[in-house]
């Protein structure tokens, strides 16, 4: 059975997500949601959400990490992915 660290708005952020898969047991983790307008994002907003974008998308132990994108238009999505 593999073991996802879910976000929870306020709660799980870049810290935590350090500190519990220090502790260890999650395969894998996914952050809090990036809201997708109609206009191209700059990086430092995916970087703000996500630090472990600077690190191959994995936590300081190894755990992966996915950014999760929210927002209505795919081929806006798209580009900003």
């Amino acid at each position: 059975m593999k073991l996802t660290l879910a976000p929870m708005e306020g709660v799980i952020d870049y810290h935590m997500r350090y500190l519990l898969t220090r502790i260890g047991g999650y395969d894998h983790c996914v952050t809090e949601f990036v809201r997708i307008s109609d206009q191209l994002l700059p990086p430092v907003v995916f970087h703000r959400i996500c630090p472990e974008l600077a690190h191959g998308s994995q936590t300081k132990s190894g755990t992966p990490v996915t950014l999760q994108l929210l927002g209505g238009a795919p081929n806006v999505m798209a580009e900003n992915a």
